[in-house]
């Protein structure tokens, strides 16, 4: 597997343990959608990191300028999204929003990578 999952598994269910303590005392704030921000934040990072892993293919590849295109347009969807949903739902649409870019961005990197890359040159010993 790409991603260490149990780990970050485990981060992540330790800080939903200790939700009350961060947004109390270490953060001293309160949000109406705290629970769903947190499970928001671990959804889009599980996806970032999956997407990062995979995102070292292409760059090993030689595709980056398909993998900058690619995150100019995720990007700017995200933004969007981002933006539209912050309108409607607050402040998670701006989460919303994140998860989306990451998945467009994880899905065309998928599909990048299925392609046929460019061919390696040979270095000679």
């Amino acid at each position: 597997m790409l991603v260490n999952d149990s780990g970050c598994q485990m981060n992540f269910a330790l800080l939903w343990l200790a939700r009350d303590w961060l947004f109390d005392v270490a953060m001293n704030k309160q949000f109406v959608q705290r629970d769903e921000l947190l499970l928001l934040w671990g959804v889009v990072t599980l996806v970032a990191v999956v997407r990062t892993q995979l995102a070292y293919l292409l760059a090993a590849r030689g595709q980056l300028r398909d993998l900058t295109l690619l995150t100019l347009v995720s990007a700017a969807i995200a933004l969007t999204i981002s933006s539209l949903a912050m309108q409607r739902v607050g402040v998670t649409g701006a989460l919303i929003g994140m998860l989306v870019g990451e998945l467009i961005n994880a899905v065309g990197i998928v599909i990048l990578c299925r392609r046929p890359g460019p061919a390696l040159l040979s270095v000679p010993a």
